[in-house]
């Protein structure tokens, strides 16, 4: 039966109906009661007894809604509607009206406590009896039908996913659904007559000033009136924060408001969110923006100099020999280097500055609002010298540096494709210039890096014919003036730019992926020529080849040699490996293990540029070294250089001969004679000549 069928059965009935709710007031008063007293059922519904029967004031009114109040509320209603019924105006009763007031407790759906009060005319007792059978007949199936209608709606309710909380005008929680014991984390006869605000926080909702000046239910009346699905942040009992998405919906209920909010725990939804969004914009390994979110934010700053124009700066930089970490010491230590990295490049510049992680060891860096380019210098200076400062790392010591190229808004560049390919080529000149350094974008860039990009592409084109090929230099035993080895230097017969050393084009085989096959090539190519100079009988005491960084701990580098070897048949005592201070400084305990392989394999070892690479005597004394090789820059000639002979004496200590490099006079030789050297290389004792002459110069048969 539908509420209003429902309500005109109430009203049509020949009996008085009235209900009281669990808080002493009035919630229903129907038709028969309202002619017979003359109360309307809109005055009435919402009062109190003691309120609607003001004869009952100092009475004593049962307080709790039990049986107790039953038997003493049923006389005391009698005698308050006696004088109240149909009292004479105007007309005359025909005949005496006798009442009997009936007052029984039921229980709603919710278990709560209601008092049914009926109210009979029994003047006749037949008519009083048939009354009582039709009434108790009606009222039952009315509270049957209620009932139902109550359960169905309820079990709707209930079986929501979303969480139904209602709450009266102070904020009290009057009902909720399981669903809101699961979203909040707490039993609903906790959260019965607790402060909805302690599950929801309005302030994410409405302006916290104006709520200050607003009621509670203001506030909520705001929101209703807003409509639509609210976000805000809600807290379970234990005091974990989630986010809510909700609505709120008022409606009347015994002459009061009563706000009904539908609440959804989008938490994990939002979590969701925001590593989608961190995983588009941010690189996981180290927290700083991405490409996607760098061109953004270059974006936007260009947006904003529209606006309001100022110059700003780009910076690209990446890591020097960034390879030669990830080679000799592993990828995992290259990616904490990386994270190192990056967190002293946001501590050179300042927080409305960004920091962009491109890829490998590529970082950019946008710094807004300068005044001139000389504060994106300040900054770059700033920045090389901290990632010059060396790295405790997983146990190593890693020394590093940067080359980074700048580009100016508007000078260099009115686009941001402009401007990031200008500061690509003063990183390119960056490097050129002897990288751990920084260089401005100038125009006369562009033919340069096109240069250094031909000269890598001719280079590899050359690796598969004849222009590249290997020069030997003698190094001389100092006592005996005899021949004690040659180094293979790399020399290039390029067609346009004719004939080049190593140091005119070493720096582009570093700066690409080449560094480890051309010294695969080099080492390959001496063994051959090393091989073929034996067959033919001459007599060659050791063949010296360099090894770069990245080679010297690379994983290939045992099983390419003993693969070289073995296919040319040359015994590994012929072979000298040479590797700089720095090289080993830079892969210190990696190169140990290799080194000692090496060794015990029956290859030489030595160092070269020593003197340069600043090594502590412990340092060198822990690796297997037979030769430590003297930089040129401490051959200066002098009689009684004592430098040279500090050195020549550190490397005998070391139990190991030494090399002095670099001899290009007479008066450098006698200066290496005197320090006490063993062997000294340079042109003043042969330059590097190609295999034949080599051959034809310095070997005998």
């Amino acid at each position: 039966m539908n509420e209003p069928v429902f309500a005109k059965v109430l009203d049509a009935t020949d009996t008085g109906l009235a209900v009281i709710g669990p808080d002493r007031r009035i919630e229903l008063w129907n038709a028969w009661l309202a002619r017979g007293t003359g109360i309307g059922a809109v005055t009435a519904v919402g009062r109190t007894v003691e309120e609607l029967f003001p004869s009952l004031v100092g009475t004593r009114v049962p307080a709790a809604i039990d049986n107790t109040l039953t038997k003493g509320l049923s006389s005391l209603l009698t005698a308050a509607l006696n004088p109240m019924l149909f009292p004479l105006k105007g007309r005359q009763r025909q005949r005496p009206i006798e009442q009997m007031v009936m007052v029984k407790v039921v229980t709603d759906a919710m278990d709560r406590r209601h008092c049914l009060i009926q109210v009979l005319d029994v003047s006749d007792a037949a008519a009083r009896e048939k009354m009582l059978r039709q009434q108790a007949r009606t009222l039952q199936a009315l509270a049957d039908n209620h009932r139902q209608s109550e359960l169905r709606i309820r079990a709707i309710v209930d079986s929501a996913l979303d969480a139904i909380v209602a709450f009266d005008e102070e904020g009290r929680i009057v009902t909720c659904n399981p669903a809101a014991e699961r979203v909040f984390g707490c039993a609903a006869p906790t959260l019965l007559g607790s402060a909805v605000e302690n599950l929801v926080q309005w302030q994410d909702m409405s302006d916290s000033a104006a709520r200050s000046r607003v009621p509670p239910q203001g506030i909520w009346r705001r929101l209703t009136a807003a409509q639509g699905v609210h976000e805000c942040t809600g807290q379970r009992h234990d005091g974990t924060a989630i986010t809510l998405e909700l609505s709120l919906a008022e409606m009347g209920m015994d002459g009061r408001s009563l706000f009904v909010m539908t609440a959804r725990d989008i938490t994990l939804r939002k979590q969701v969110e925001a590593r989608i969004h961190y995983l588009a914009h941010y690189d996981s390994l180290t927290d700083l923006p991405n490409r996607v979110l760098y061109r953004e934010r270059l974006g936007q700053v260009f947006a904003q100099t529209k606006r309001h124009p100022k110059p700003f700066a780009l910076m690209m930089l990446d890591l020097d020999r960034f390879k030669e970490v990830n080679d000799t010491l592993g990828h995992h230590v290259g990616d904490v280097l990386l994270r190192a990295a990056g967190r002293r490049i946001v501590g050179a510049v300042r927080e409305s500055d960004t920091v962009a992680r491109l890829g490998g060891d590529e970082f950019a860096v946008i710094l807004t609002n300068l005044n001139n380019a000389d504060g994106a210098g300040t900054v770059a200076e700033a920045i090389v010298a901290k990632l010059s400062t060396p790295f405790e790392l997983e146990g190593h010591e890693v020394k590093t540096s940067t080359s980074i190229g700048i580009a100016i808004f508007p000078s260099d560049g009115g686009t941001p494709e402009e401007l990031m390919k200008h500061a690509d080529l003063a990183l390119y000149r960056s490097k050129a210039k002897g990288r751990n350094t920084y260089q401005f974008y100038v125009p006369q860039l562009d033919a340069e890096v096109q240069a250094h990009k031909g000269m890598e592409k001719d280079l590899r084109r050359a690796l598969q014919g004849p222009d590249v090929d290997l020069h030997f230099q003698p190094m001389i035993d100092v006592r005996g003036n005899r021949l004690n080895g040659l180094e293979a230097l790399m020399r290039w017969n390029h067609p346009m730019r004719g004939f080049l050393e190593a140091k005119d084009f070493i720096p582009v085989v570093r700066d690409t992926d080449l560094i480890v096959p051309v010294g695969h090539w080099v080492l390959k190519r001496a063994c051959t020529q090393l091989k073929a100079w034996l067959d033919s009988g001459l007599a060659v005491p050791r063949v010296a080849v360099n090894l770069s960084p990245a080679e010297l701990c690379h994983r290939l580098l045992l099983p390419t040699l003993r693969h070289i070897l073995a296919e040319s048949g040359i015994d590994p005592w012929l072979i000298q490996l040479e590797f700089s201070e720095a090289a080993l400084r830079l892969a210190a305990d990696r190169a140990h293990s290799v080194l000692e392989e090496l060794h015990s394999f029956g290859v030489r070892l030595a160092v070269d540029d020593f003197g340069t690479g600043v090594s502590s005597l412990e340092h060198l004394r822990r690796h297997p070294v037979d030769q430590l090789k003297v930089a040129p820059v401490f051959v200066t000639g002098e009689p009684g250089d004592s430098m040279l002979a500090a050195l020549v004496g550190l490397g005998r200590s070391l139990g190991a001969r030494v090399v002095a490099e670099g001899v290009e006079t007479a008066e450098q030789m006698d200066a290496v004679r005197q320090a006490g050297a063993d062997e000294a290389q340079g042109y003043h004792l042969g330059a590097p000549l190609p295999p034949a002459e080599a051959a034809a110069r310095w070997l005998a048969k």
